[in-house]
């Protein structure tokens, strides 16, 4: 919006400066009629007063008519400048709302920023308070357990002090010369009931302000945790509304997005022959984006420009045995590996493509010696995952062995789903996913056995009859 205002300001600009030139041509002309008009009237003689009074008329209906002129211009030059001025107010206006804008938004990511560091801080706040209160609970505890101990052991001493008592009686009974004694002895033990009984008393009256205080802590601890809860939630609550308030307008740009890249999709080649053309981009090999006609999303894929013509679309590549080729049916089905190396593209994808027409299939097969071999099929189909991706091949042609027609018609088999007809699971023997029959007369996916070897077709194997 911003770059059309200036556009209609560099527009209107320009019409400015050709009007104030209309204007001063049209006043030199206006200047110039009136000379004529003076000059001709001083030299008009009687012969020529008519004709002259007629063309002095004629000049004054065009400096009229110049005049009116000069004036409608003055008037659209006075309107343009108020456009133009207006204009310049409406840009400075969107500049300071853009200025607006960006400082709101940084102030926004500036609160939240601080909201989250004021809720980390209450979290820690509360975790420490908590454990405070866990710590004093303990303590308290450990007060009142103490406490009770001390009431047992007085409880103890006032029976120990009753036992002295009476033996203290039956000694008195049995000597008459410790009279004195006897009295002084029965002093002390009622003063030591009466300290125990105090002590007593006592224990029960601290237990019972322990209890007390132990439960104003609680209540104390509690409300100042809540209170600082309930402050962070609402600042919380505050953030989330104003937010809240721009989720329609992310959703609005999401869904528009959405149609965007919808659009970018649809217009995606369906397979690599599509980006066939006369540009030189195009006629290279590398990784492409594609759509085929029945697939959901857009698929990254190699796509081979140069083999036999080109349009050809990579979906299997062996090379240097950087990629494990013994996996599950899942891996299998989603594919793995990078495109541009090793890589199996993908059981899904392969449904997708072959359903989407008719391909051949190519396969270029290299031995540990350099020797290449070709072999094409005229028509490929995969299934679909309900029908185990059972594969189809048909019109054979090429220098090496038509092996892969003896695997037309079998599902797809990975170590943990066995399709084939063997008793043997074949995909658990041969340590690869394949479409296994009594196992195989070819396997470009088993172990990359790196050189020359003696093996039992464990490797990636082409059967030559």
């Amino acid at each position: 919006l911003v770059h059309s205002l200036q556009k209609k300001v560099q527009l209107l600009s320009h019409d400015q400066s050709k009007l104030a030139k209309d204007i001063s041509r049209i006043r030199r002309n206006s200047t110039e009629l009136s000379a004529a008009m003076a000059s001709l009237q001083a030299a008009s003689s009687t012969a020529y007063s008519t004709q002259i009074d007629s063309q002095l008329r004629q000049l004054e209906d065009r400096v009229l008519a110049q005049s009116e002129r000069v004036r409608n211009i003055s008037s659209c030059f006075q309107s343009v400048d108020k456009v133009h001025a207006s204009t310049v107010e409406l840009f400075r206006d969107l500049r300071s709302l853009e200025k607006k804008v960006d400082r709101g938004l940084t102030d926004l990511r500036k609160e939240v920023s601080k909201c989250d560091f004021d809720v980390a801080t209450a979290l820690s706040l509360a975790k420490a308070v908590r454990q405070d209160e866990l710590t004093r609970r303990a303590s308290l505890a450990g007060l009142k357990n103490d406490m009770l101990q001390a009431k047992t052991e007085l409880e103890k001493t006032r029976y120990k002090i009753l036992s002295l008592e009476g033996v203290v009686l039956n000694t008195t009974v049995s000597s008459r010369k410790a009279g004195s004694d006897w009295v002084s002895q029965e002093v002390k033990i009622a003063n030591l009931e009466v300290g125990s009984t105090r002590l007593s008393k006592m224990v029960d009256r601290n237990s019972h302000k322990l209890a007390q205080l132990a439960r104003s802590l609680d209540k104390a601890v509690n409300r100042e945790v809540l209170d600082e809860w309930k402050r962070r939630q609402e600042d919380l609550a505050n953030i989330l509304r104003n937010m809240t308030e721009e989720v329609p307008k992310i959703r609005k740009n999401i869904t528009r997005l959405e149609g965007e890249v919808e659009k970018i999709e649809d217009n995606l080649p369906q397979d690599c022959s599509s980006n066939i053309s006369h540009t030189t981009s195009s006629q290279r090999s590398g990784v492409r984006l594609i759509h085929p006609r029945n697939a959901k999303k857009a698929r990254q894929v190699f796509c081979d420009m140069e083999t036999d013509g080109g349009g050809w679309t990579v979906v299997q590549r062996r090379r240097d045995g950087s990629e494990d080729f013994y996996r599950n049916w899942d891996d299998y089905k989603q594919g793995f590996g990078d495109v541009s190396g090793e890589h199996w593209l993908g059981n899904d994808a392969l449904h997708e493509i072959t359903s989407s027409g008719n391909y051949s299939l190519r396969i270029d097969l290299w031995d540990v010696s350099g020797n290449y071999k070709f072999v094409e099929y005229d028509h490929v189909a995969v299934g679909s995952e309900a029908q185990r991706y059972r594969l189809e091949v048909l019109g054979y042609h090429g220098n090496a062995s038509n092996a892969l027609e003896y695997h037309s018609g079998m599902a797809f088999s990975t170590a943990d789903r066995d399709n084939d007809f063997s008793s043997t699971h074949c995909a658990v023997y041969y340590s690869s996913g394949w479409w296994y029959n009594h196992c195989h007369l070819a396997n470009l996916n088993g172990l990359n056995l790196n050189g020359p070897h003696v093996s039992f077709a464990d490797g990636i194997e082409w059967s030559v009859r």
